[in-house]
């Protein structure tokens, strides 16, 4: 089964969340160019920290296409750690959920999110979304992000500490981000960008200049950019055995690496809708 997308509709934000481009100045975040750059290919992967298609994705075939120095110079990858979460305007709770949670008086604190697979992912993916937008730079963030999906069975805390020092980043604004009303505002918009996707029925969802690209999505990342691509093309596009490879990637350096499984069958999340408490 696929991980299904809940049906109802997210509160507008003023911008759109993107680890590329231009800042925009009213609400500080970058704003998503929606052009393609010319002899690249464009990269959109939406997901949840926990859902485990989503960590096998990244830590296999998303990681050799971003481990490969010719086909990083030939990509555009913008990362949205949503998936099928929900934001609900602070406005709309009872008073007893805003009486055991006082941050919400906090100016800019304005919306509460859920998470398909509970609240350890929704720290999950707003330590990812504010580890993009510190460090917009992917040779900076995906490494952290690689590492984090990988250490499958560390707390979300103990994994970003860790692979970040194992890069030489600091988390310092990221710590900062963190449940700040920062964070919040790049939160609800990585929301309003994933609801944008009107056919989105489940996460991984992988879409490659514009189109979305299930093959993509099920460990043939490689074989669909260099069908994207112009000549003259990475390496691993001539390989003669391109199209019937299998995703592999080499272990990132902090132990619990998952290893990419030749033999693993493509199912999805397993989960059900996204049930929204009453709050």
């Amino acid at each position: 089964m696929l991980c299904p997308s809940p049906s109802a509709k997210l509160p507008l934000v003023a911008a759109l969340f993107s680890c590329a481009g231009a800042l925009d100045a009213k609400a500080g975040l970058r704003r998503f160019p929606f052009t393609v750059t010319e002899n690249k290919v464009r990269i959109e992967v939406y997901y949840e920290t926990m859902c485990p298609d989503c960590q096998q994705l990244i830590t296999t075939s998303l990681a050799q296409v971003m481990g490969a120095p010719d086909f990083q110079d030939r990509v555009e990858l913008v990362l949205y750690p949503y998936g099928n979460g929900q934001s609900l305007s602070k406005n709309k709770v009872s008073e007893g959920y805003r009486f055991f949670h006082p941050e919400l008086n906090d100016a800019g604190m304005d919306y509460i999110f859920l998470c398909q697979h509970g609240p350890d992912e929704c720290k999950g993916n707003m330590i990812q979304a504010c580890i993009i937008q510190e460090y917009p730079k992917v040779d900076q963030h995906f490494p952290i992000i690689q590492c984090m999906e990988s250490r499958t069975h560390d707390s979300f805390e103990k994994s970003s500490y860790e692979c970040a020092q194992s890069v030489g980043l600091n988390l310092d604004t990221t710590r900062s981000c963190y449940n700040s009303a920062k964070g919040n505002k790049y939160m609800a918009a990585l929301g309003e960008a994933t609801m944008k996707l009107e056919s989105k029925t489940y996460v991984p969802w992988v879409v490659i200049d514009g189109q979305h690209n299930e093959q993509a999505e099920r460990g043939g990342m490689i074989p669909e950019l260099c069908k994207a691509l112009t000549p003259p093309l990475p390496e691993a596009c001539r390989a003669s055995s391109l199209m019937g490879m299998e995703s592999k990637v080499d272990e990132f350096g902090a132990q619990g690496t998952r290893k990419a499984n030749s033999t693993k069958t493509w199912k999805g999340c397993s989960a059900a809708d996204l049930e929204v408490p009453m709050l």
